[in-house]
């Protein structure tokens, strides 16, 4: 299937048709009203499996969470056809835009995982990525077991359609006595008004700490928008901007007395909320490998890092690696 590419000049109309495309379906289409937006071409493209052809979103969706937890959705509705017992489809792969990067003067609202900055005012110049709300999910995402297991959303007598989705899972160690546990992670995403939700768990006897984004939590281009949009950054405001890139995190805490775990979080518009629960390993966290390098061209030394669990048992360091400049 080919779109065409319509200038912006063109969309002159108060009223532009979105498309959406399955392969199975086939091709629905409704009629939205965008009128006095800044609207540009765009699109997701899941690889062998959904497709949907979105010819026109809001720029700002790019940077901020509600882009996001479109994503969430969208693999939820991969997961329900997965789950279909007359599923035909075979998702053995899915495309990501992480080889993109952004350029001067739109860091945030281009198709990318991070904001890239070309700080040409320094000797040398170099570059900065800050990383974008979409790739801080990606990271919850990674908190997800191997296992899906049943999650429902309760909505208490209210509307039938909720505006709230949730992904659970769980994780069991290949080899038990190691730094490797039993984890149950649930996913929940609000994408429409604010609500408040509970979540009940049945494991007694654990750990457990929440994780949470909405646009204020977690925004970079709201707060460097605020500084006046600057060009090159400072490197104190550069820092400012990466202490915004994460979820807000709660925990570790013990699970109350008793089989249930009940959470009340008020999911603002857009936001979303992953409970990590982990049984205690019967040891302490592996040494750090070689899979971890840190590259810095200005900072000389010797450097080690280690991991520490929700316990706060630290593993062995690492083997120490010497950088220095123009390495």
């Amino acid at each position: 299937m080919s779109v065409n590419t319509v200038p912006r000049q063109s969309l002159a109309h108060k009223m532009i048709w979105l498309f959406t495309f399955n392969g199975r379906d086939g091709l629905n289409f409704s009629l939205c009203s965008l009128a006095m937006l800044c609207i540009h071409e765009a699109s997701f493209s899941p690889l062998l499996g959904l497709v949907v052809v979105v010819l026109v979103l809001l720029e700002l969706l790019r940077c901020q969470l509600a882009h996001r937890v479109v994503k969430m959705k969208e693999l939820q509705h991969q997961d329900l056809l997965l789950a279909s017992p007359n599923n035909t489809i075979n998702y053995t792969l899915l495309s990501n835009d992480n080889a993109f990067l952004s350029y001067h003067p739109h860091p945030f609202t281009q198709r990318t995982l991070t904001a890239r900055f070309q700080v040409n005012n320094t000797r040398p110049p170099h570059v900065q990525l800050i990383r974008k709300p979409v790739l801080t999910v990606m990271g919850l995402l990674a908190l997800l077991g191997e296992t899906q297991v049943l999650a429902q959303v309760l909505n208490s007598g209210r509307q039938e359609n909720s505006t709230v989705g949730v992904l659970a899972s769980t994780h069991r160690p290949l080899i038990h006595g190691g730094s490797d546990s039993w984890q149950a992670a649930v996913l929940v995403y609000n994408s429409d008004d604010n609500s408040t939700s509970q979540l009940s768990v049945c494991y007694p006897g654990l750990l457990y700490v929440t994780y949470y984004m909405d646009n204020n939590v977690t925004n970079p281009q709201q707060l460097w928008q605020s500084m006046g949009s600057p060009d090159f950054p400072t490197a104190q405001q550069f820092r400012q901007l990466r202490s915004v890139e994460d979820p807000r995190t709660d925990g570790p805490q013990k699970l109350p007395p008793g089989d249930t775990l009940t959470l009340k979080a008020k999911l603002s518009l857009p936001s979303v909320l992953l409970v990590h629960v982990c049984a205690r390993p019967e040891v302490g966290p592996d040494q750090v490998g070689k899979s971890l390098r840190l590259l810095d061209q200005k900072v000389g030394g010797l450097y080690r890092v280690r991991a520490v669990d929700y316990w706060g048992r630290a593993g062995p360091y690492s083997l120490p690696e010497r950088f220095s400049d123009g390495e």
